[in-house]
Formats: structure tokens, sequence, C-alpha cells
């Protein structure tokens, strides 16, 4: 009998790792992203919802929007859309996704 055991990649671990390689490149954690960008929750409500990654420097015309996901990318890709649309932001918005480090897979988004 052979039992084959996988290990499930974290989400936290991915957000680690984004922070990791970006935490000086100006990127804010969900947490601390104003209520002024107008981002909603990507669940259809009024409510308010937040990217996992936001960067707004004050000298870029552009804004980065990024959805750290350790396995679910069509997700992934489906909520940086949202967060996109969805928002009081003028400037152009580029959209990121953020692997997991052993998959490597990455797709950016312009709106």
């Amino acid at each position: 009998m052979v039992i084959i055991m996988s290990k499930k990649v974290s989400e936290t671990t991915t957000e680690n790792i984004f922070r990791n390689h970006y935490n000086e490149d100006g990127f804010i954690e969900k947490s601390a992203i104003s209520d002024d960008y107008g981002f909603k929750s990507k669940k259809g409500t009024d409510y308010k919802g937040y990217p996992d990654f936001f960067r707004d420097k004050t000298n870029d015309d552009f804004c980065i929007v990024v959805e750290a996901k350790a396995e679910d990318h069509p997700t992934a890709e489906e909520e940086v859309k949202h967060y996109m649309l969805i928002n009081k932001i003028i400037k152009t918005l580029l959209g990121l996704l953020f692997p997991d480090k052993k998959k490597m897979i990455s797709k950016l988004h312009i709106s």
C-alpha cells in the first residue's frame, strides 16, 4: 500500500513571501488601505473589501492591486479584476496575481 501525502500550501505563507520580497516597494496590506480608495467587498455587497496588498505612490501615474493566493489562481484572477473595477481610483490600475513560490504562475492585468 502506498500513501501519498500532499502538503497544502497556506495563503498566509504566500502573503509572507510577498511581504519579504516587496516590503520596501511601498505596498500596504489590506488592513492599512484607506477607505478613500472605495474598494468594495468581492461578495457583491456594499460593504468595504480590500485586496491583499496595494500600492499608490504619489509620483506614479498608476496603482497596483495584488491578490496573493497559494493555490486557487482562477479565484485570485477574479478578485483582482473585481478590485480593479470597483473602486474610486482615477489612475491606471495594474492587477497582479502573486502565486505560491513553487508554482510561480503570475498574471498581470491592466485597466
